[in-house]
C-alpha cells in the first residue's frame, strides 16, 4: 500500500490540515479550552512559586537569598498572575501566549544565572527539568510555541552546565535529566494536540452527519430550522432584511416513476448543486424534504430574492441533468415581516410555491 505524502504531513504534524477553514475552525474551536487552561495553571504556578520561595529561603545561602525572593517571590509569581488576567480578554490573546511562551526561559534562565556560582548548583537543577515539562505539557502553550520556548531553555540549560559543571559525569547526568524531560514533555504534548485534534475533528464528524443531508449533501432541515431562527433573530436585533425561497422540481414524481428511484436519486443531487452554484456563499442551501429545496438570504429584500430566484430559475432551465436532460423547477419567495415566526415566514414562502405551482410551474412567485 503506497504511503502518500500528505499521510507522512498528518502524522509528523498534527497541526497539518488540508482544508485551510477546517484549520481555522479548529483554532475557534481549540482556543477557548486552551484560554481556561493557561488561566488556572498561571494562577496556581504563581501561588507555588511563592510556597516555593518560603521554603527555600529555610536552606538556600544568604548569597543569593536576595536575588531569589526577587526572582520566585515577585518577579514570577506577578508576571504569571497578569498573563492569567490577560485571558479574560480575547483582544490580548496574542500578548498572552507572548509573554507565556516568554514566562518559562525566564524562569529557568534566571534561576540558573543565580545559582551558577553557588556550591550547591546541582539541588536548584530539578526545577529547571520541571520548566521544561512544565512548558509543554502543562503551561497551555501551542505546540509550536512550547517547543521554541523549551529549546531555549535546553540550550541555555546546557550551555550554562557545560561551563560550570567541572564534572563532566556530573554534566552528563544533568544532559541526560534536561534531554529525558525536553522528550518526554515534547512527545507529551505532541499526543495532546493531536488528541485534541483528533476529537475535534470526530466532532464536525458528527456534526456534518446531523446537519446534512446523505443523498444531496446539502443542509438537512433540522441544520435549516436553526439557521432560519438565528437569523430572524439578528434581523429584529440589527432591523436587516432577511428572506426565504422554496424550490420545488416540477414533475418530479413523473421521473421517479419513468425512469425509477436511481435516476431520481441522481437528479437530486444534480439539481442541488445547480442551486448552490447560484447563491452567495453567504446564503444557505438545504433540503427541505423529498424534490422540495430552501434556500435562506441574509441581508436580502424580497425584490433581490425574486432576482436571485431568476437567476436560479435560469439556471435550471438551462441545466442538462443526467438521462432526462430538460427539468424546471418553481420558486415561492417571502421576506422577514416584524413578528414572524419561523414557521410564518416559511408557510408564506410555501403558499407562494403553491400560487406558482398553480399558474404553470417553472416561474417565481412571491407572498
Amino acid at each position: 500500500m503506497p504511503i502518500h505524502k500528505k499521510d507522512v504531513l498528518i502524522y509528523l504534524n498534527p497541526l497539518y490540515f488540508e482544508d485551510e477553514q477546517v484549520k481555522q475552525k479548529f483554532n475557534q474551536w481549540y482556543e477557548p479550552l486552551k484560554t481556561i487552561q493557561i488561566r488556572a495553571v498561571t494562577a496556581l504556578t504563581a501561588l507555588l512559586y511563592i510556597i516555593y520561595s518560603q521554603i527555600n529561603q529555610n536552606f538556600e545561602p544568604s548569597s543569593i537569598q536576595v536575588l531569589m525572593n526577587l526572582l520566585q517571590l515577585y518577579i514570577l509569581p506577578f508576571s504569571l498572575l497578569f498573563i492569567s488576567t490577560l485571558t479574560f480578554w480575547d483582544r490580548f490573546h496574542r500578548l498572552t501566549n507572548l509573554l507565556l511562551a516568554i514566562a518559562p526561559v525566564v524562569a529557568a534562565a534566571g534561576s540558573l544565572f543565580i545559582i551558577i556560582n553557588i556550591k550547591e548548583f546541582y539541588i536548584y537543577l530539578p526545577e529547571i527539568y520541571l520548566i521544561v515539562i512544565w512548558t509543554f505539557s502543562i503551561s497551555g502553550l501551542r505546540l509550536v510555541h512550547a517547543t521554541i520556548s523549551a529549546s531555549i531553555i535546553f540550550l541555555i540549560a546546557s550551555f550554562v552546565g557545560y561551563y560550570f559543571l567541572f564534572d563532566s559525569a556530573f554534566f552528563l547526568i544533568h544532559l541526560l535529566w534536561l534531554f529525558s524531560a525536553f522528550s518526554f514533555g515534547l512527545l507529551n504534548a505532541f499526543l495532546i494536540e493531536k488528541s485534541n485534534i483528533q476529537t475535534f475533528l470526530k466532532e464536525q464528524k458528527l456534526e456534518y452527519i446531523a446537519t446534512t443531508d446523505r443523498l444531496t449533501g446539502l443542509n438537512n432541515r433540522s441544520k435549516i430550522e436553526t439557521v432560519i431562527i438565528d437569523e430572524i433573530e439578528r434581523a429584529e436585533r440589527y432591523k436587516r432584511s432577511v428572506s426565504v425561497v422554496l424550490v420545488d422540481i416540477d414533475h418530479f414524481k413523473s421521473v421517479n416513476d419513468s425512469y425509477g428511484h436511481h435516476v431520481g436519486d441522481i437528479i437530486l443531487k444534480e439539481f442541488a448543486l445547480v442551486l448552490k452554484n447560484g447563491v452567495r456563499k453567504v446564503d444557505m442551501v438545504g433540503r427541505w424534504g423529498g424534490e422540495e429545496f430552501i434556500i435562506i438570504l441574509p441581508e436580502t429584500n424580497i425584490k433581490v430574492a425574486e432576482k436571485a430566484a431568476e437567476h436560479i430559475r435560469i439556471n435550471v432551465e438551462t441545466f442538462s441533468f443526467s438521462v432526462i436532460k430538460q427539468k424546471t423547477a418553481s420558486f415561492g419567495v417571502s421576506e422577514y415581516i416584524h413578528g414572524d415566526s419561523p414557521q410564518s415566514l416559511i408557510n408564506r414562502a410555501d403558499k407562494a410555491l403553491y400560487k406558482a405551482k398553480e399558474n404553470g410551474r417553472n416561474q417565481i412567485q412571491t407572498l
